[in-house]
């Protein structure tokens, strides 16, 4: 069953609805990022759904165009039979065409990590909008390839394997004194 509405806010305070678990919300008008989601669509997947949970924040605010949909949800149903590791650091590769220099800006919240290669040379990465990750780029046809490393990935590594093998030496140690 697929539910949609349209909400139109009168304050300037964050509204969420939920129904049945899945939630919706239309950010602050002010907010950082406004996401202006003012078109709320759920697709509930029970079989048979003889009740709904809705849950409505406080706030002053109005729903209109209300639909209800139905269908054939064997329509969603799929197999995966054979899936392809994936074989490569990379969250990103694509192409992109820039007009003017500038700034290469990603929806990737920034943290300590990442690597930018524009036509296969590692850039500086910075932090672009208040919070992303990106860095500066010249103006052309330019090859883009973006990695993720998790800091200190290594180091928690070997701290987890030394525990693992003093954990096994004093269950040995235990067995022997037994």
């Amino acid at each position: 069953m697929c539910i949609d509405f349209d909400v139109k806010n009168y304050t300037d305070k964050k509204i969420s609805i939920s129904i049945n678990g899945m939630k919706n919300t239309l950010s602050k008008k002010h907010s950082v990022y406004p996401n202006g989601n003012k078109h709320f669509t759920y697709i509930l997947s029970k079989k048979e759904l003889k009740q709904f949970d809705v849950t409505l924040s406080k706030g002053k605010y109005k729903i209109s165009n209300i639909r209800v949909y139905t269908c054939d949800m064997n329509v969603f149903d799929r197999v995966v039979t054979k899936v392809k590791p994936l074989k490569t650091t990379s969250i990103f590769k694509g192409k992109v065409t820039i007009s003017k220099d500038g700034y290469l800006v990603t929806s990737y919240p920034y943290e300590k990590g990442y690597e930018i290669y524009v036509d296969g040379k590692k850039q500086d990465v910075e932090v672009v909008n208040k919070a992303f990750v990106g860095c500066k780029i010249k103006k052309g046809s330019h090859t883009i390839m973006i990695q993720f490393h998790a800091p200190f990935k290594n180091a928690g590594l070997g701290i987890s394997v030394l525990f693992i093998i003093i954990g096994g030496f004093w269950i040995w140690k235990k067995s022997k004194n037994l």
